[in-house]
């Protein structure tokens, strides 16, 4: 099943097209991204609603969490050097925390 056309969005990275959407759920944000030209091939990656930056005199400062084109193309460029597209139905799931990705087994 492919991504709805209202909210989606489109990025190009390697000459290949795809489209994301991110939705908010209870704790997270969930990032779907699909090829264009391969539906079938998903990544889900799963980001905290806010950031953990520092901690300074028992004060913590967080940073409210942005979808930005910026880390979507992170998440591909991580995921496909993970070897995501490979086959042409994959679904690979991260969690994305502290400027790190974490693999999943799943959701």
């Amino acid at each position: 099943m492919t991504l709805p056309k209202k909210g989606r969005r489109t990025i190009l990275i390697r000459q290949k097209t795809y489209h994301w959407m991110a939705s908010g759920n209870d704790g997270y944000i969930l990032l779907v991204i699909e090829r264009t030209q391969q539906p079938m091939l998903k990544l889900l990656v799963q980001v905290g609603y806010e950031d953990d930056t520092s901690v300074q005199s028992e004060r913590r400062h967080t940073q409210t969490t942005v979808i930005s084109s910026s880390l979507v193309r992170r998440a591909i460029e991580h995921a496909l050097s993970c070897g995501w597209g490979v086959t042409p139905s994959h679904v690979l799931s991260f969690s994305y925390q502290k400027g790190t990705f974490t693999q999943r087994m799943s959701f």
